[in-house]
């Protein structure tokens, strides 16, 4: 029988749909490295997130894994030329959490152009300086996207609908439908 671990709260659908197809799973979301160690040799899958480090010294005693999964965009903590020489598979989700990220970042705008952090700590203060902390409007302005893959597709949406005009940085090798 083919062995998953998974290193992260997942939906159970996740879980259910694995074993459903004959795996075994290992839903282990707060499992330690130390841990993993004990647990990769037998494994032929593996699902994680930033929290763990997918090392030369993890993936080298791994001698059974055909594939890692990436819950989120970045595989920086996974050492992928290693898992090349080892026929090792790599995926990530990159689009999984950029509407999250797009709204965050809107967030953080409309924070910085509103003067939210400084007139926020200054009313617990006691003091109010409507003036000295008047905000900027976004409507009618101009932004710039840097970077055009999932999350700045998803931030380009939300800046649409406050009627921003956008400047992007395009990935040429993404097509981009309606764009201006």
């Amino acid at each position: 029988m083919k062995k998953l671990i998974i290193t992260a709260p997942v939906h159970e659908s996740m879980q259910h749909s694995f074993v459903q197809k004959g795996w075994d799973v290992l839903y282990a979301p707060s499992i330690s490295y130390e841990k993993l160690i004990q647990e990769i040799p037998n494994a032929n899958g593996l699902i994680v997130t930033t929290r763990i480090k997918v090392d030369k010294p993890l993936l080298s005693i791994a001698t059974n894994l055909l594939w890692i999964g990436r819950l989120g965009s970045g595989l920086e903590l996974i050492d992928l030329d290693y898992c090349n020489s080892k026929n090792i598979q790599c995926f990530s989700s990159p689009e999984g959490n950029c509407n999250a990220v797009a709204e965050h970042a809107l967030g953080m705008l409309l924070h910085l152009m509103n003067n939210l952090g400084k007139s926020n700590a200054e009313v617990k203060q006691g003091k109010w300086l409507r003036i000295e902390n008047r905000g900027t409007e976004l409507s009618g302005k101009t932004v710039g996207i840097i970077g055009y893959g999932n999350t700045g597709a998803a931030l380009q949406n939300c800046y649409l609908l406050l009627m921003l005009r956008c400047w992007l940085t395009i990935n040429i090798n993404r097509v981009l439908p309606g764009i201006m």
